[in-house]
This record gives C-alpha cells, structure tokens and sequence, in this order.
C-alpha cells in the first residue's frame, strides 16, 4: 500500500515538475524576451551615446585644429619678430664696425655673414 502511495506521488511529482516546467517556458518566454528588449534598448542606448561622444570627440578635434592654426601663427610672427630682431642686431653690430672695420658693411645694410 506505501510502495503504491508513493510511486503514485512520484508520478504525482513528476507530472507536477513537467507542468512546472512548462508554465514556467510560458512564463519565461516574453521574460526573454523582455529582457532582449532591454539588452536591445541598452545597445541602442550605448551607440546613440558613442555617436554623442564621436560627435564630441569631432568637436574637440576641430577645436584643436583651430588652436593647433593659431598656435602655429603665433610660432609663425615670434619666428619673423625673431628674424626682424636679428637683423636690426645685425645692423647695429655693422653701426659698431664702421669706426673700427673699413670693410663693414654701410650703416643700413644687412650683415653680410648669415645670421644663425
């Protein structure tokens, strides 16, 4: 009588964990589903921010290109000031010769040497 009682709980179990199983695939199927959607939101969440930050990163490369410009024109004017101030030292090195050197160059003249 228990060996019968108990092969027919175990049937009783079984068939229970089959319908356990099964409701829980009803269950679980718009669950994954769901949580795909989620996994696809998040996708689409990362890559419209990783089109803000290249946006960003275009932004901030243009800025550099405009500063990297300016910067260079600057390098560009201390460069020509620089020559300008080599040539007026040179001038003045040939102002100083003239009363020692016969063979200076005239006042106004560039050095003949090229200057470094």
């Amino acid at each position: 009588h228990n060996v019968f009682c108990f092969q027919a709980t175990e049937i009783g179990a079984n068939d229970s964990a089959f319908n356990t199983a099964t409701d829980f695939a009803k269950r679980a199927g718009p669950l994954i589903g769901s949580v795909l959607a989620i996994s696809a939101a998040g996708w689409g969440l990362v890559t419209h921010f990783d089109g803000k930050i290249e946006k960003l990163e275009v932004k901030l490369e243009k800025k550099i290109e405009q500063l990297g410009g300016k910067i260079d024109k600057l390098a560009d004017c201390f460069a020509a000031y620089a020559e300008r101030m080599s040539d007026r030292v040179g001038n003045i090195e040939g102002r100083i010769q003239i009363p020692f050197d016969k063979n200076a160059p005239a006042f106004n003249q560039p050095p003949t040497k090229p200057r470094p």
